[in-house]
């Protein structure tokens, strides 16, 4: 398994953190250097192919995740997606991180 974000994405999360929960940015930034790859931005032929199927901050997020082909695009905000084809399947990620255990369980068995 990859962890995949786009440069925006991350600023989105900062942006986020440090309004309501400032305390945990120094532990995204760590959990970021360890476990995230930086993709490059979309197009922006990309982007504007997929400007209905996301709220207008999230298209870029959204344009991102379909042309690295990710299998999920993690959010809390799922309501905000709206895409026409998938992947990627737009979830939050308690529910990525179930499925991943249930992914593992089935291997074992």
């Amino acid at each position: 398994m990859t962890c995949l974000a786009s440069q925006y994405a991350v600023n989105e999360v900062e942006r986020n953190l440090l309004a309501k929960l400032p305390a945990a940015t120094a532990t995204f930034q760590l959990i970021l250097k360890a476990a995230v790859t930086i993709v490059p931005p979309p197009s922006s032929s990309l982007v504007r192919s997929v400007a209905d199927q996301a709220h207008a901050k999230d298209v870029p997020i959204l344009a991102a995740a379909i042309a690295n082909e990710v299998d999920f695009l993690a959010t809390f905000n799922i309501r905000h997606f709206r895409p026409r084809k998938f992947p990627p399947l737009i979830r939050r990620p308690g529910e990525i991180v179930a499925h991943i255990r249930r992914s593992l369980i089935h291997l074992l068995n």
